[in-house]
């Protein structure tokens, strides 16, 4: 029998991938917002088929699963995780904050940036106080 030459090394340092970090950010959610604003992350092809996009969408299910973008996470191509650019949305396209060149050792220090920043705050506001109004004219109708 021919020795494979597909032998890869199973002791390899697996790092924590953009949406890794995306997806564990997006568990605590629904308790940081006392179970009213829900995580949910996505991952798609950019548009040349070389990389991923990640996104990560804050949803508030008692407004008809309402889905906000928050973050963007653009992974240059399949092959290497990082660097990667990032996005902070919730602003004019031309004024949206933005990290190129993300390096593994920087990300999670940039994610909590943008989750902690003064915009995603008042994101998250915003969108309490649409419930409240939700819930006190609208009830059942949504």
């Amino acid at each position: 029998m021919t020795k494979s030459i597909w032998e890869f090394s199973k002791e390899e340092k697996e790092e924590k991938t953009p949406f890794d970090f995306l997806v564990e950010y997006a568990g605590q959610l629904l308790e940081a917002t006392d179970e009213i604003i829900s995580g949910d992350v996505t991952r798609t092809y950019n548009d040349d088929n070389t990389g991923l996009i990640y996104t990560l969408y804050l949803v508030v299910p008692e407004m008809r699963y309402y889905s906000y973008k928050l973050i963007e996470v653009i992974q240059k191509d399949l092959v290497n995780v990082y660097p990667v650019d990032m996005i902070l949305f919730g602003s004019a396209k031309q004024n949206r904050p933005k990290y190129e060149n993300v390096y593994s050792n920087q990300f999670e220090s940039r994610l909590r940036e943008f989750i902690s920043s003064s915009m995603t705050k008042n994101i998250l506001s915003g969108l309490k106080i649409q419930l409240e109004i939700v819930r006190k004219y609208e009830g059942d109708r949504m």
